[in-house]
Parts: structure tokens; sequence; C-alpha cells
């Protein structure tokens, strides 16, 4: 290794010669906490995930997240109580820091109340305006500049006593109708209670999914599960939904045990005495077998038992399908007479003569894919899945009809026109797949893609963050959106970081980034100051991993090289008086002299490093 530095001869410029001290970047506005989508598996999430739960005094250490992640920690706190959180950031990378809550009855966390942004050191302390609500709250940590080193943090509270339910469990589940609450503590627990109607239903309906909906239409409202319950009536169910549609409001996992009766002792609830047990009667007495089938009268009904019961006739098996159609013609713009989701009914429909096939007018869904275009009369391909989209039409946001039962949105800066798509609700969203229900440019809450490979990268720029594209901002939180990448924030170069962050610029390797970017280099990844075909590996576990290489031992790396690009003077200091090792999962030199500081402060006097080679 070499001890001779050469380049201490040139220490003849002042330091008044360098970079300007300027501002620091502008703090990188935070997502909005009140979003939820439905994952893959129908259950209705929040955008914030928690990765654990905090109380007062708790340290933790890991990974800075990626932005886009949307991963923090939740934590109780008392009305009164001042919190303090220290969040410190290894090496360069710019992290952000943003407090939320309390969260509402339903999961959601809506803006933050603080939030800070910077390297190294990030505080919020509330000991100047103590909280004026308690509940569960959510510390957002992100990366904003994609690196992602290790950090610490911890949560502190001065004074202030365990706050009730401090023990409750992270959770992301977004309740439209609230959590269930421990009968012992009443805490809150990860799960959501189920639709009720609190101020009862007006004769001739009933409460199906918390709604109160004509009697007739409640058990088509069913879906076709097996799952008996046992009524306060007596009465044996096929599921709690069925139960519900006969009135019964206080049921019981299970059939109903017989209940004893005579001449004396009738039954009750229209149940009939048959050999000294109750029984139902009529309809009730048909098995609870799930079969759904259809009438005539275009009512379901759960098996066909039930159906002969009611006194109707068989129309077809499976459930009513709603938007009878036999050809396109009677349909809306835009939708097409295609063959129902029945039993049996593709085979039926294969026959384009068959009079038995059942049809329904459904919007037309075109797949598309990054081999497989999109017609003409659809030409917009909008992803759904990472690996397909569906094709939809271009429209004008001026125009609200366009899109008949859509809505036109917005999702690039500068669009004149927009896409079709399925309008959401945010407050109960019903969006297929990976799709969530998020704001566009307009603030119309649309199903937008959350995974969006098969388009082309179109960066945009929002909360100071460079996004890949505009879904990929909106699916991180970000409303305000703008065409293009972020402008690189301006650098203070007396403040550049004294740590080994390398980078490659000019084709010399940099200490970091900031020093790269003081001698008007663009920092690339360290492995581009290599050629391609002897290019070494820096990804290493531990110290054993790293090993010096290069033309004079000048490189730390997991594997050999013959290449040596020139260093830095700043870059030169670090291997001067550092000892190769492993540093936060990347081969490079650690500090273990006392002379590293002096250096530093030479090199940044002299002369920055000569122009590349032609």
């Amino acid at each position: 290794m070499r001890r001779v530095l050469p380049w201490l001869a040139l220490l003849v410029v002042s330091a008044c010669d360098r970079a300007a001290p300027t501002a620091p970047p502008p703090p990188a506005a935070p997502p909005n906490g009140g979003g939820h989508y439905t994952d893959a598996e129908g259950v209705a999430r929040t955008l914030f995930r928690p990765i654990g739960t905090l109380t007062y005094g708790d340290h933790v250490e890991a990974a800075l997240p990626r932005a886009e992640a949307l991963l923090g920690y939740e934590f109780v706190a008392a009305a009164g109580d001042a919190p303090a959180l220290i969040l410190d950031v290894r090496g360069d990378a710019r992290a952000s820091l943003a407090v939320y809550g309390p969260r509402d009855d339903t999961g959601l966390w809506d803006a933050p109340l603080r939030a800070a942004d910077g390297t190294g050191l990030l505080t919020i302390d509330f000991s100047n305006a103590p909280l004026a609500d308690g509940g569960v709250y959510f510390i957002l940590l992100r990366s904003l500049d994609g690196q992602q080193p290790q950090y610490t943090l911890d949560l502190r509270c001065a004074g202030c006593d365990v706050p009730a339910c401090a023990a409750i469990a992270a959770c992301d589940l977004y309740c439209a109708r609230g959590y269930v609450l421990d009968e012992a503590d009443g805490c809150r627990s990860c799960g959501c209670t189920s639709a009720t109607c609190d101020d009862g239903c007006l004769e001739g309906e009933q409460c199906i999914d918390g709604e109160c909906v004509p009697a007739p239409a409640c058990a088509d409202a069913c879906e076709p599960v097996l799952h008996q319950v046992c009524g306060s009536d007596g009465r044996t169910y096929p599921n709690p939904c069925i139960a519900e549609c006969a009135g019964v409001e206080r049921f019981a996992d299970g059939e109903c045990p017989p209940m004893a009766c005579d001449d004396a002792h009738p039954c009750a609830g229209g149940l009939v005495c048959e050999g000294g047990r109750c029984v139902a009667g009529d309809c009730a007495r048909c098995p609870p077998t799930v079969g759904e089938v259809c009438a005539e009268s275009g009512r379901t009904y759960t098996n066909l038992c039930q159906l002969e019961c009611h006194g109707e006739m068989l129309d077809y098996e499976g459930r009513c399908v709603d938007r009878r159609c036999e050809d396109d013609s009677v349909c809306p713009a835009g939708w097409r007479c295609v063959p129902a989701p029945l039993p049996g009914n593709e085979q039926r429909c294969a026959d384009p003569n068959a009079v038995d096939c059942i049809r329904q007018c459904a919007q037309a869904v075109t797949r598309c894919s990054a081999d497989v275009p999109c017609p003409d009369d659809r030409p917009v391909c909008y992803p759904v899945d990472g690996r397909t989209g569906i094709c939809t039409l271009p429209c004008r946001p001026d125009a609200p009809m366009s899109c008949g039962r859509g809505v036109c949105a917005v999702l690039n800066e500068g669009d004149a026109a927009g896409i079709c798509l399925a309008g959401c609700d945010p407050r109960a969203p019903r969006c297929p797949g990976l799709q969530r229900c998020l704001p566009d440019l307009r603030g119309q809450s649309v199903c937008q893609s959350c995974d969006c490979p098969i388009q082309d990268p179109m960066p945009v720029c929002a909360g100071g963050q460079t996004y890949e594209t505009a879904c990929v901002a909106r699916c991180a939180g970000q409303v305000d959106v703008v065409d293009g990448p972020c402008e690189a924030p301006p650098v203070d170069c007396t403040r550049c970081p004294r740590v080994w962050a390398p980078v490659c610029g000019a084709r010399h390797i940099f200490a970091t980034e900031c020093e790269a970017r003081c001698q008007d280099a663009e920092p690339l990844p360290l492995e581009a100051c290599f050629p391609a075909d002897d290019r070494p590996t820096f990804a290493c576990r531990v110290d054993g991993d790293c090993a010096p290489t290069g033309c004079d031992d000048e490189v730390c790396a997991a594997s050999p090289t013959a290449a040596c690009p020139p260093f830095s003077p700043e870059a030169q200091c670090h291997q001067q008086f550092g000892a190769c090792g492993c540093i936060d999962g990347h081969c490079g030199w650690r500090a273990v002299d006392r002379g590293l500081a002096m250096c530093l402060e030479q090199a940044r006097a002299a002369e920055p490093p000569p122009p590349p080679p032609p």
C-alpha cells in the first residue's frame, strides 16, 4: 500500500477558490397517509405499512427503506405526551422522518404532524407542542436518494407514563366500519368489525353488509358460502348473511340443538313440533347446502329446494346475472354482450346459435402486453398486473361524459388528453388485482396500477424525489407530480461528509457523491470506473470478504482486478489512512488513523484532479 502523496506539493490554491456555500436542498414533502388499497387477496389495506411497534425508550437499527415502500413504526401516545424522535442515518444518504396521527377509526393517518429531512442526524421533538390527542401514531422513514444505509431510531418521552394499549400489534388493515376491540382491555385488535345497522331498518328492509336493503334483494347479496349458524330464533341458517336476511340479529356458529316440545310447550319462531322436536316448517326445511340457482323471476335462491318451495320456476343454474342481453345492440356504448360466468355456460355458448346461452352486458376488456399491442379502437395500454394491461380509450378531461361510465383520468402533467379508467370510492375501494384507488392529477379517485413495468420510463419529480414514472410516484402516496427528473439540489462543498461512500466520476474515484459534484463530475456507480471485462465485486458481508487489489493495492474489493483508476485527493486520504473492510455491505476504506481529518482539510484546499485522459 502506498504511503506517499505526491499531490501534496500541489496545495497552493486557497479554499476560497472552491465552490461557494449554497443553501441546503428544499425539504421533501412527505406523502399524505389518507390512502388505502385492496390487495390481490381482496383485503383492504392502508398505504403505510408498519415494520413493527415501538414504546417509549425503544432503540432500533435497520436499513433505511426506499421512499416508495412507505414503511415505518407505530407507537401509542397519551394526550399531553411530548415524545422525541432521533433518527441517525449513516453516510451521506438523504433521509426523511415524518410523524402522523392519531390514526382514525378506519385506520388512516391523514397529513403529517411534523417532518424533517436531510443527512446525518434528524430529530422531531414535541416538547414545545405536546400531542393534543391520545391514540396510535406512525413514524414514516424514507430514503430520498435511493441509498439504503443503516440507521438507528430512538423514541423517547421524558416523564411520560406507559400509555394504555401500548402493547397492541402493528396493523395495516383498512376497516371502513372500525376495528374490533378486545373485550378484556378495550384495546384495538388487528381485525375489522362486521357490518351492522346500528339504527335498525324499516319494515320490509333487511341489514346486509351494514346497509338496509329491500328484503327481496337481501339474499341475492349473500355469497354462496356454507358456514352454518344458529339464530336466536332457534333455526339453523347456511351462513350469517342469510341469517341476517331472515331478520336474525344474534347467532352462534354451528347447528342449533334440537328443542323439546309438546302441546303444553309449543315451538316459537314459526317452528313446528314433530316427534317432540322443534323443526323448521315449509321452506326452512330445505337442506343448508349452497348451490345457487336463478328463477325465471330473476331472483337468486340458495339452492333448488328453496326455489321450488317458493313456487318459482328454474331459469338456469348459478346466481342471476345483471344486464342480460342477446347481442351488443342493447348494451351501453363501450360494452359488449358476452357469455356470463356461470356453471356450464361456456360450453353452452360455444355454439353461437345456442338458445340456452346466458349472456350479459359487460365492459369490453382487451388485454395487451409489451408484445401484444392494443387495437386501433382502444389504443392505450394501461398496466394492471406487471405483465399485462387493459386496452382503453383516450379522452378529453374537459368533457366529463367522454368515458361513459368511467372517469377521464389525467395521469401525466401537461397531457392534453386523459385515459378512461374505472372510478372508485377511496372510503370503500373496489379495484381489481394490484390496482389501488388513488387520486389522479385532478384529484379524481380512479383505479390505478402500482406495478408499471410495461410503461416506458418517463421520470417525474414528486416530493423532492425522482420516480421512474408518474404511476410509481402516485403509488408512493405522492399527489403533486411534475414531468422530468428532479433537479439536483445545490451542493454545499464546505460540508461534504467525511465518509467513504465512493462513486465514479470523470474516470476518477471520489470519496463521496458530494465531492464528485463539487468537481463538476457526474456521480456514477463505482463499477463504472473499471473496464467492463475487469470489474471487481464490491458487495460483502464481513471484513474478511474484502482485500486490497488493483494495480497498486489502491482498490478495496471482494474480487481482484488489475485496473487502478486514479483517486481524487480526498479518496486518497481514505486509502492512505484507512484499512480495507466491509462497510454497510460494501468493501471500502475504514478510517483507522487520526491523520485522516488533517489530510482531508489539505485535500479540500488542493487543486481539482486533472481532467480525464482523451
